[in-house]
């Protein structure tokens, strides 16, 4: 005899629908390989993964959420729409892609970080308002600091 849901450990659960959405994802994404595009609707509709009113309750409670009516419909549009996205990413084949840190192409414009010859110490104080010969002076900004 199956086991109830109920009976079933949560994290058990959770896995369970993760696999079973992976599953219908795949069956999808092969049937729109194999299959030429005039007997199936475009890709973006096959490939959607249905999100039902169960889902968004349940990733809810998970977030601790109460939901209306209306934001519950609001946001199973706006997750069916994210997950048809990424199934359309999926699909795509970035073998020959280079992997990027940036979605624009960035360059550095700093120069070089080569050492030099340090600045004589004369020179470095020679603009400091107070100075004791070797060191610049500044005031203290830290309380109970008095130098002794």
């Amino acid at each position: 005899m199956p086991k109830k849901t109920a009976d079933i450990p949560r994290t058990q659960r959770h896995n369970r629908f993760l696999t079973m959405r992976f599953r219908y994802m795949e069956t999808n994404a092969i049937a729109l390989l194999c299959y030429p595009s005039s007997i199936y609707p475009p890709f973006e509709r096959l490939l959607m993964t249905k999100i039902s009113k169960q889902d968004v309750s349940y990733v809810a409670s998970l977030a601790q959420l109460s939901l209306d009516e209306a934001a519950q419909e609001r946001l199973v549009r706006e997750m069916g729409d994210i997950l048809a996205y990424m199934d359309t990413l999926n699909i795509l084949d970035t073998s020959g892609v280079e992997p990027m840190m940036h979605a624009l192409e960035m360059t550095n414009i700093l120069r070089e970080d080569v050492p030099g010859a340090p600045l004589p110490r004369e020179e470095a104080l020679k603009n400091a308002p107070v100075d004791n010969g070797e060191h610049f002076i500044v005031p203290i900004i830290l309380e109970g600091e008095d130098g002794s």
